[in-house]
This record gives structure tokens, sequence and C-alpha cells, in this order.
């Protein structure tokens, strides 16, 4: 996820009577940009990865596993504590309000040597986090999307879709599910009011 800044985004009738001026623009700040690096040679590659990790809470009792809406509880956790390894790492906010991003510290270099520290580093990540989480009933999980998203009850704590509100209007989404920086909800009330409807994915059923 790109830069997160705090500020009030734009609705989507602010932005259409900006658009010819971000798209003049972004093209000049390009060939400016072009121009000023064009001559640069001999640079040392830089390189990274990012994961993005699911949040999810247990019911042992019944046996159900949900989404966990916690990411700025731990986020503020992580930025408060001092890293246990000798490997700094950097969380972010990722669209749901059930994920976290995170990345190395610093990029690798193009140096053979360095890709000995792509996975411990993965693995460092990964336990800095799950320090922050009671391991009984919580852990993390770094598949695609959680194979329940949209059922009803996946996510905890428990919220319903807002079919009438004024984010997704999902049918099986609730928007407590969206991270709550203005960024996110924003994002997705334009992308409806650009379209126009609703984003509809519709799968063919097959019968044997």
């Amino acid at each position: 996820m790109g830069l997160l800044v705090k500020g009030k985004p734009l609705s989507w009738e602010e932005t259409k009577e900006l658009a010819d001026y971000i798209r003049e623009h972004g093209i000049v700040q390009f060939i400016n940009l072009m121009k000023k690096m064009q001559d640069r040679s001999y640079e040392v590659l830089k390189w990274g990865d990012e994961i993005e990790y699911l949040l999810l809470k247990f019911d042992h009792d019944k046996k159900k596993v949900y989404v966990h809406c916690k990411t700025q509880e731990y986020l503020e956790k992580l930025a408060n504590h001092s890293c246990k390894f000798d490997m700094p790492v950097t969380f972010h906010e990722e669209y749901g309000s059930f994920q976290i991003e995170s990345s190395p510290n610093k990029p690798f270099l193009d140096d053979f040597e360095e890709l000995n520290h792509v996975i411990r580093d993965m693995r460092h990540r990964r336990k800095e986090l799950l320090l922050q989480m009671d391991t009984s009933s919580e852990t993390v999980l770094t598949l695609t999307n959680f194979p329940r998203l949209g059922c009803p009850d996946f996510c905890w704590p428990p919220a319903q879709p807002s079919p009438d509100g004024n984010v997704s209007q999902s049918l099986f989404f609730p928007d407590e599910c969206i991270n709550p920086h203005p960024r996110f909800p924003n994002l997705t009330r334009n992308i409806r009011q650009r379209r126009g409807k609703k984003v509809t994915l519709a799968i063919a059923e097959s019968f044997d």
C-alpha cells in the first residue's frame, strides 16, 4: 500500500473537476523526472518484498474462525514496542481492517549474499506480529484471502453488511471490515459513484 497521510480525501464529484489537471501534471512530473534521471548510471539495484497478513480469531468452543478487525490496535502495539530481532521491519495499513502489510525496514542490495536474508527476514516479521497477539485464540494467515470472506458471520467483532449505507453498499461485506483510514472508505465510495453502480462479480453456476 502506498504512503498514507492524514487528510480529507476528495469525493468523486470533487475529483472529476480536477481530473484534467491531475492528468496533465502527472505527465509533466513524469517528463521532468525522466529528464532529471536519464543520465544516471551504475546505480545499485535495491529491492524488497511485502507480505500481507490476515488477522484471524478462533472460537474454540464453537469451532469457528473469523477475520479479526483489529488492524489499528496491532499497529499501535507494533509502533510502541522495541523490535526483538536484529532485522528491523516495517508494518503498514491495508484495505481491510483485518489486514496488515509488512516489508523490510531497508531494501536488499544487488549481492547474492542478500538472498540469504530474505526468508529469515520474512520469518522475523511474522514472529514480530505474533508477539503482539494472544496466540491461544489469534494468529495470522498469508493466503490471498480468507476462504469464508463474504459468508454470514465471517468477521469479529460481528458486523452486518449495509446495502443502504454510504460506503460499499455491499450485500456481503460489512463496511466495518474496511480500514477506517479516510483513504479506504472514500476509495470504495468513489469507485461505486464513478461506475454508477456497485462492483458486481457474478460466477456462473455449473451443474453436473
